[in-house]
C-alpha cells in the first residue's frame, strides 16, 4: 500500500495557526519570513523582522580574498535542490561561461538528478558534504556565495560567506544581509538570465567585486549579539508600552 503519512507540517498547521493567533507579536528573521507567514493569514501588523545574530570565528577574519585570480568561481553551500535554486544556479553559470571563464563549487548533499551535474561537469567541482570547520577554506577559493533560493528563512551562510570577504548573489527569497549593489546582488527567485547576468557582471567588474567585498565585511556589524540584543529589547520595550 501507498505510504499516507501525512507531513510534519500538516499535522502541526491547526496549532501554528492558534499559536500566531493567540499571539501579539511574531518575530521573523526576515520580511520574506513575513511575508510567507501572512501568506497563512497572519495580520503584518502582528509582525517584526529580528535577524539572526552571527559571531564569525578568527579563521574567517583570516581569509584574503583573491580579486584578480581566474576563473571567476562561485561558491554554493546547502543541500543541492530545487528548493535552493541550485538548478537555476547551474544554468545561469553554464550561460555565463559563454562569456566569461567561470567555476562553480558546489558543497552539500545532492538531492538533484545527477544527470544535471554530469551535463554541466565542465564548469562544476562537487564536494559533497563539506565539514563546518573547513567552511573558510571554502569560502577562500571563491569570489561570491550564490544563494537563489526560492524560499530561504534567512540564510546564514550569507553571513559566513561576508565575513570571509566574499559578496553574495542571492534571491529575493532569503533575508537581506546582502543588499543588492552593496554587499552583493539580488535577483528574482527563478530569474536565471538574471543570475547569469549577475555573475557576469561582478566576473568582468573586479573592482566592483573588491568593493562590494569590504562592505560585506563591514555589513556583519549589523549583525552581533549586541545588536540583537538591543532589537529584542525594542521588541519587549514595545509589548510592554503598548499593554500597559
Amino acid at each position: 500500500t501507498a505510504d499516507v503519512t501525512p507531513h510534519w507540517l500538516e499535522l502541526e498547521q491547526a496549532r501554528l495557526k492558534e499559536e500566531w493567533r493567540l499571539s501579539t507579536r511574531i518575530v521573523c528573521w526576515s520580511e520574506w519570513c513575513v511575508t510567507c507567514v501572512a501568506a497563512d493569514g497572519v495580520p503584518r501588523e502582528k509582525c517584526v523582522v529580528v535577524p539572526p545574530s552571527f559571531t564569525p570565528s578568527p579563521e574567517y577574519a583570516a581569509c584574503e580574498p583573491q580579486y584578480e585570480k581566474q576563473p571567476f568561481t562561485i561558491i554554493f553551500l546547502g543541500t543541492l535542490c530545487l528548493r535552493k535554486g541550485t538548478h537555476d544556479l547551474v544554468q545561469a553559470v553554464a550561460k555565463a561561461a559563454e562569456q566569461v571563464p567561470v567555476r562553480l563549487v558546489l558543497a552539500g548533499p545532492n538531492q538533484l538528478n545527477p544527470a544535471m551535474l554530469e551535463q554541466f561537469k565542465q564548469h562544476i567541482d562537487y564536494r559533497g558534504f563539506v565539514p563546518h570547520s573547513e567552511l573558510p577554506g571554502l569560502f577562500a577559493e571563491g569570489h561570491v556565495l550564490a544563494l537563489p533560493s526560492y524560499s530561504e528563512g534567512f540564510g546564514m551562510v550569507q553571513l559566513e560567506a561576508m565575513a570571509a570577504g566574499l559578496p553574495v548573489i542571492r534571491s529575493t527569497n532569503t533575508g537581506d544581509a546582502a543588499r543588492h549593489g552593496e554587499e552583493g546582488l539580488v535577483v528574482a527567485a527563478g530569474d536565471q538570465s538574471g543570475l547569469t547576468e549577475a555573475i557576469v557582471t561582478l566576473a568582468r567588474d573586479r573592482n566592483l567585486l573588491r568593493e562590494m567585498s569590504i562592505k560585506a565585511r563591514r555589513r556583519l556589524n549589523d549583525f552581533t549579539l549586541e545588536a540583537g540584543a538591543a532589537a529584542w529589547a525594542a521588541v519587549v520595550k514595545a509589548e510592554t508600552k503598548s499593554s500597559s
